[in-house]
C-alpha cells in the first residue's frame, strides 16, 4: 500500500483480518510526514466505537514516529496539530464521527488534501463521500489530494463498491471509476496474508461461528469473497438457473386457461430512491412455460415446437416476476445506479409506464383487478399536494392501486426466501423471474442483514424491487389489497 503512487486514490478490501486497520495508521503518518504544512487529513467514521479504534491505532502510530514527535493532540476536538512551530502553521489531522450527510457540513469552505474513510460499507450510498470530495483541494504543488476507503464485503453500502469498484477493478492495477472522476488501485486482502496472527485455524474457527456457519457469509467474511451474492441475505436461496424464466411476451395471454385475474402489479414509490413497478403472474395451477415469442413481418411465431421437453413447467402456486419499469439512473459509462432515483417521476408519468408495461405484455391495465395492484400503505398518506395523496394522484391519472396487507417485514422476507428456494421445482410454489426484471437480478444479492435483526434486511440498500415483491406476495396470501380510505380524486 505505501508504495502506491500518490496520484493513485486506493482501495483497501477483503477478509476481517487482512490488516486494513494497521495499514491505515502507516499511510497516515507517513503522509503527514511527507507533506508537512500541505498536510490537511480528515478521517471519517460511520460508527463512533470504531472512530475510537483507529484514533488509538493512530494515537500508537504517531507515538512511534520520531519526527512528529512535537505533534500536539487536541481531544476536544480530535484534532492533531503536526510541526506546530514550523513555517505555515504545519499541517493538521482531524477525526470525525459521521452520523448522517449533514456532518459533513463542517467541512465546507475548508481545504483538504487528504480522505481516509474507514469501513466506507457502512455508508449506504456514497452521496456523503462525494460530497466531503467537493471540499479535497490544496495550494501546495507538492501535494496531491487523495482519498483512500477502507471496506468489507457484506456490509449495507456493498452494493454500490461492488458495482463502482469491485465489477471494474483488478488488484493493483490502476483504474478509472467514473463515480470519483478519478483512478483508483484495488488492494485485497485476507487473514491469510496477514503474518500477525499466528494462529489462523483458531481465527478462522471463531469468525465461521460467529458466521453462524452460513458459507456464504464465510466467504465474504474469512475469504474477502465479492461474489454477488456472497454473504448477501438471499445468498443460500438465490439460484439465477433455477430461477430465471424467459420472457415470453403476449404468448402466456394466448393460452384460454389464462386471464387477466391471474395478474398482479407491485409498487414501490420513489423519488430520491427510485421506484419499482414489477408484473407478475400466478400460475392458477401446475402449467409449462410458454416458450419465447418472436417476431416475422408483424405476425407472432414461437420458437419451440409445443410439447418440446424444454419447455419449464412451474407448480401451482407459482409467481412469475415477468417484466417491471424502475426509475434508476444511469451513470456516465450506462450502469444503473441501483439505489439513485429520478427527482423527475411524477404521479402522471407513473400511471402511464403502468398502462405501457401491461400493454407490452398483451394486457391492458383494467384487466387487473384494482385490490391486486399493490402498493406501500404509505402512498395513501396525504404529501401537502394539492391533489392529496401519491395514491389519489395516481387513480385520478387512472392508475389506481390498493394497499399491501399490514405485517411485520420479516414475515414478508421468509415467504419469499421460501418460495425462492421451491424455485424449479414443478409441484412447488416458486418465485421465479424473466431476463426482462433487471433489478431483481442486480439487486436482490446486493441486499444484506440488518445488523440489529437479523430477520430483517437493511433498508438503507436498494431494496426497493424486494419491497414490490413482499407487498405482492402477501397480499397474494391473503386474497389481494385494501383499498385506500379517505376522500379520492376524481
Amino acid at each position: 500500500m505505501l508504495a502506491v503512487p500518490e496520484e493513485y486514490d486506493l482501495l483497501l478490501s477483503g477478509g476481517r483480518g487482512g490488516g486494513k486497520s494497521a495499514a491505515l495508521p502507516l499511510l497516515i503518518v507517513r503522509d503527514a510526514v511527507r507533506f508537512g504544512a500541505g498536510y490537511k487529513g480528515v478521517v471519517v467514521r460511520k460508527d463512533l466505537l470504531g472512530l475510537g479504534k483507529i484514533i488509538d491505532e493512530t494515537q500508537a502510530a504517531v507515538a512511534r514516529t520520531p519526527e512528529l514527535r512535537d505533534a500536539v493532540w487536541r481531544k476536544s476536538d480530535r484534532t492533531y496539530t503536526f510541526f506546530p512551530n514550523g513555517d505555515g502553521g504545519g499541517g493538521w489531522l482531524t477525526f470525525h464521527w459521521i452520523s448522517d450527510e449533514r456532518a459533513y457540513s463542517r467541512f465546507q469552505g475548508v481545504d483538504v488534501s487528504h480522505l481516509y474513510v474507514d469501513e466506507s460499507g457502512q455508508m449506504s450510498d456514497p452521496k456523503s463521500i462525494l460530497k466531503m470530495r467537493s471540499s479535497m483541494r490544496t495550494t501546495d504543488e507538492n501535494v496531491k489530494v487523495r482519498t483512500v476507503l477502507t471496506c468489507n464485503p457484506n456490509n449495507p453500502g456493498s452494493w454500490w463498491h461492488f458495482e463502482n469498484f469491485i465489477r471494474l477493478m483488478t488488484p493493483w492495477k490502476p483504474q478509472f471509476i467514473p463515480l470519483f472522476q478519478k483512478d483508483f488501485v484495488y488492494i485485497h486482502s485476507t487473514l491469510f496474508d496477514n503474518p500477525h496472527i499466528k494462529d489462523k485455524e483458531g481465527y478462522v474457527n471463531q469468525l465461521k461461528a460467529s458466521c453462524q456457519f452460513d458459507e456464504a457469509r464465510i466467504q465474504s467474511e474469512v475469504y474477502g469473497s465479492w461474489d454477488k451474492i456472497s454473504g448477501s441475505f438471499f445468498s443460500h436461496v438465490f439460484d439465477r438457473t433455477r430461477q430465471e424464466l424467459p420472457w415470453c411476451g403476449r404468448a402466456l395471454l394466448e393460452r384460454n386457461d389464462i386471464s387477466g385475474d391471474d395478474f398482479w402489479l407491485g409498487l414501490d414509490w420513489g423519488t430520491d430512491k427510485p421506484a419499482s413497478l414489477q408484473l407478475y403472474f400466478k400460475a392458477p395451477r401446475q402449467m409449462e412455460w410458454p416458450v419465447p415469442i418472436e417476431e416475422f413481418e408483424g405476425h407472432s411465431e414461437p420458437n419451440q415446437q409445443a410439447g418440446s421437453s424444454d419447455f419449464p413447467v412451474i407448480g401451482a402456486g407459482s409467481v412469475v416476476k415477468i417484466d417491471e419499469y424502475y426509475s434508476a439512473l444511469k451513470d456516465e459509462d450506462g450502469q444503473y445506479q441501483w439505489n439513485k432515483g429520478d427527482f423527475t417521476l411524477t404521479t402522471s408519468k407513473m400511471a402511464r409506464y403502468a398502462a405501457e408495461l401491461c400493454e407490452r405484455n398483451g394486457l391492458a391495465l383494467s384487466e387487473i383487478h384494482v385490490l391486486q395492484r399493490i402498493a406501500d400503505a404509505a402512498i395513501g398518506a396525504n404529501t401537502g399536494h394539492q391533489d392529496g395523496s401519491i395514491g389519489a394522484q395516481l387513480e385520478a391519472f387512472g392508475a389506481e392501486f390498493s394497499a399491501g396487507p399490514k405485517g411485520l417485514r420479516s414475515n414478508g422476507w421468509t415467504l419469499m426466501t421460501t418460495m425462492m428456494e421451491a424455485a424449479g421445482s414443478p409441484v412447488l410454489a416458486g418465485l421465479y423471474a424473466t431476463e426482462r426484471c433487471l433489478s431483481f437480478w442486480a439487486t436482490i444479492p446486493m441486499l444484506v442483514y440488518d445488523a440489529k435483526n437479523p430477520l430483517d434486511i437493511e433498508s438503507s440498500g436498494p431494496d426497493h424491487t424486494a419491497d414490490a415483491d413482499r407487498y405482492v406476495l402477501m397480499a397474494m396470501q391473503k386474497g389481494g389489497g385494501r383499498m385506500f380510505s379517505g376522500p379520492t380524486v376524481r
